[in-house]
């Protein structure tokens, strides 16, 4: 009982340590068509193509509410971009672009880490959107030469030194913690 106690305490934490992190980053999530060699290949041109056209828009940015608001006046631009990446490709599949919550495992850039949960994503879909995707964050941008060295550009724009020792592995227990949020998530997706 002790130990079902503990788990559900460090359980709740963890989900509200996901909480507090997710309200502060905004992923780029692109999904490919299918996992044909081809789809995957232009999957990645799409993806250049989107995310540097994001990123001119969100420079500047100081906060996720700024960032949503500014990519919500050009999903079509994002769309656009990405046929046309497509186009010079070879395919004519559609390309959609949405602002939503979506569901994240576990992942880790370099020497960053972010903690399975849902968190906001511009979501880029190719055609039928049935085939591997690709996934990273796309505000704040986390750099990994910033971000491992606790940069105050990384801190300013919305993480804390809290969440900047979680996901870069300066807190000790990270592990534990990232496996915690999947079970937590797990459990949450099962009963909703």
């Amino acid at each position: 009982m002790l130990a079902l106690a503990g788990w559900m305490l460090l359980s709740c934490r963890a989900g509200y340590q996901e909480t507090e992190l997710a309200s502060k980053v905004l992923r780029l999530h692109v999904l490919a068509n299918s996992d044909s060699e081809a789809d995957q290949r232009r999957k990645l041109q799409v993806r250049d193509a989107v995310l540097k056209e994001a990123e001119g828009y969100l420079s500047g940015c100081a906060s996720v509410p700024e960032a949503r608001s500014r990519l919500t006046s050009h999903l079509q631009d994002l769309a656009d971009t990405g046929a046309e990446a497509l186009a010079l490709a070879g395919s004519r599949d559609p390309v959609t672009v949405s602002l939503e919550r979506a569901w994240f495992p576990t992942k880790g850039y370099r020497d960053v880490s972010l903690p399975a949960g849902e968190y906001q994503a511009l979501r880029v879909k190719i055609g039928r959107a049935e085939g591997h995707n690709w996934w990273c964050v796309l505000f704040p941008p986390l750099t990994a030469d910033a971000v491992t060295e606790r940069s105050e550009v990384t801190l300013k724009e919305g993480l804390d030194r809290e969440d900047v020792a979680l996901i870069t592995g300066a807190d000790e227990t990270y592990v534990l913690r990232f496996k915690c949020l999947e079970w937590f998530g797990a459990l949450r997706k099962r009963f909703h």
